[in-house]
């Protein structure tokens, strides 16, 4: 493995800019120069490791959930902006999450999104939108996409905060999505790619038997989409229209990960991966 930037411990969440990536890994937050591949700032964050963190970002500010606690940190000098406690247990911990020019939208365990103004960083509501939880979620226009434990995929309206519409595309949790202006292409527990028309509300295509285990939505590079399945250990590369199969390749991965495309390269973190690790597209993707 081409071992990007190696820490003491794996990497839960990362996020790449042009000079920098920030990542979470044991109990700290990293700040790691992408040219010298240093460490220029971390902070100690959380009290000890932990394996279900993740992290998203804007020009300004990080955003890492924790369970049911949510920090803002200043993103170039790690200062804790604000702290939410936006549940009490597992049972209202937070799931998906993303943001925009104006809030943030935190989802909740079992349905419902907290809404925090990115101006004064105060909650503005709480909406219950779905009927089970939503694992992933993402901003298209005036509206959040989001796939729920139920197999839905569902639309719903940023401003009124209420669904507008949950297309069922399978009987198992849509746990990752991926937005390409307007196409989505979903994850399913059962093992199925599926490729939605967000203007037409309609499933163009599925491929199912995908990977043999769980497995992630990682975004197009070219003419391909990539997924991955981090128990499978493998990468595999799609026709972007088509869903037909295109390859895969084999690298040691482990449970669960985050990953990231930056022109030619992805990025690659997982339990097993003291770090991130980067494979050069242009060299892997079977011709």
């Amino acid at each position: 493995m081409n071992y990007f930037i190696t820490m003491n411990k794996c990497v839960t969440g990362f996020r790449v800019d042009n000079q920098f990536i920030d990542c979470i890994s044991n109990d700290s937050v990293f700040k790691i120069d992408k040219q010298t591949k240093e460490i220029v700032y971390s902070t100690k964050l959380f009290k000890k490791e932990g394996f279900s963190r993740n992290l998203i970002s804007n020009h300004e500010l990080l955003i890492i959930r924790d369970f049911y606690t949510l920090y803002i940190l200043d993103k170039n000098n790690y200062s804790c902006v604000s702290t939410f406690q936006l549940g009490t247990d597992l049972r209202t911990d937070i799931c998906g999450m993303t943001m925009d020019e104006t809030n943030i939208y935190a989802c909740i365990r079992n349905g419902s999104i907290i809404v925090i103004e990115l101006s004064n960083l105060t909650i503005k509501g709480v909406y219950h939108v779905s009927s089970s939880s939503i694992w992933d979620i993402k901003v298209y226009s005036n509206v959040l996409i989001g796939g729920n434990v139920e197999g839905n995929l569902l639309l719903i309206d940023k401003i009124k905060m209420e669904p507008m519409t949950s297309m069922i595309l399978g009987k198992q949790n849509i746990g990752s999505i991926s937005l390409q202006k307007n196409k989505v292409y979903a994850a399913g527990q059962d093992k199925t790619l599926y490729f939605v028309d967000l203007e037409h509300r309609t499933c163009i295509t599925n491929k199912r038997n995908v990977h043999k285990r769980m497995f992630d939505c990682v975004g197009i590079y070219n003419n391909f989409f990539i997924t991955i399945s981090y128990p499978c250990s493998e990468i595999s590369f799609w026709n972007k229209e088509t869903l037909e199969f295109v390859g895969s390749i084999n690298i040691p991965l482990s449970l669960s990960g985050r990953t990231f495309i930056e022109d030619n390269i992805l990025f690659v973190a997982s339990r097993n991966i003291n770090g991130i690790i980067s494979l050069d597209l242009r060299s892997n993707i079977i011709k």
